[in-house]
């Protein structure tokens, strides 16, 4: 394999681990677009505010919302819970997917971390411990496919047609609000059009009465002077 594909799966393979900085990584695969609301979690499976420096975080904004009356408790509880099953679930992903890179390398997060801190790629990770690239990539398979399982288990997947169904309601709804706009512009713009006609015919009207006034208050000059021209 060259140098450059050697770099790519490498890169890859940080991904998989969440990076040097640790960050969660993406549940990826069937996870995407997952909404939280269709995943149940075990107590012992959720992350707490002293586990999950994220959740800590959140914790600590939510108590100051809440001491200075922005908040009400039960709001501030039912948001944490929302990020709570969230941040859970991706880590519980990231976990599945990195355990078996992990394990190929002989090495647990932190030694990696360390590791990488002090300026060893994983390349060189792999090269000093002769893991060839088949042996990561099926590590990474094996990860992708923990993770997928995982999510089976404690995960609701909407079937397809449901959620083309879905899909088609949106458009559906989307068209609506469409037709509906468009309808109301035409509509204000046929009450425009009837105000303008209003407006010219008024100006008329008043043009012709002046006319009809200038009319009448015309006098023949030869009126009324009793002589008659022979």
């Amino acid at each position: 394999m060259t140098k450059n594909k050697m770099a790519v799966l490498a890169i890859a393979g940080l991904t998989v681990l969440g990076g040097a900085s640790g960050a969660f990584a993406s549940p990826g695969g069937n996870g995407k677009g997952l909404r939280v609301g269709q995943c149940t979690l075990s107590a012992d499976q959720l992350q707490t505010a002293d586990t999950s420096p994220r959740l800590e975080q959140l914790q600590t904004r939510l108590d100051a919302r809440v001491a200075a009356g922005k908040m009400t408790q039960e709001k501030a509880d039912a948001k944490f819970a929302k990020a709570q099953q969230r941040v859970s679930l991706q880590e519980l992903l990231r976990e599945a997917r990195r355990a078996p890179v992990l394990e190929l390398l002989g090495m647990t997060e932190d030694e990696l971390k360390t590791a990488r801190q002090e300026g060893t790629t994983l390349r060189d990770i792999l090269d000093q411990k002769g893991i060839t690239p088949d042996q990561l990539r099926e590590a990474m398979r094996s990860g992708a496919a923990a993770a997928k399982t995982l999510m089976g288990e404690v995960c609701t997947m909407a079937s397809p047609a449901a959620r083309r169904g879905k899909a088609h309601g949106r458009r559906r709804a989307l068209a609506r609000r469409k037709a509906m706009a468009l309808k109301a512009k035409r509509e204000a713009e046929s009450h425009k059009c009837n105000d303008n006609s209003a407006d010219d015919s008024t100006t008329d009207d008043s043009t012709t009465d002046n006319s009809t006034t200038d009319n009448s208050t015309t006098t023949d000059p030869n009126a009324g002077n009793g002589s008659t021209t022979l």
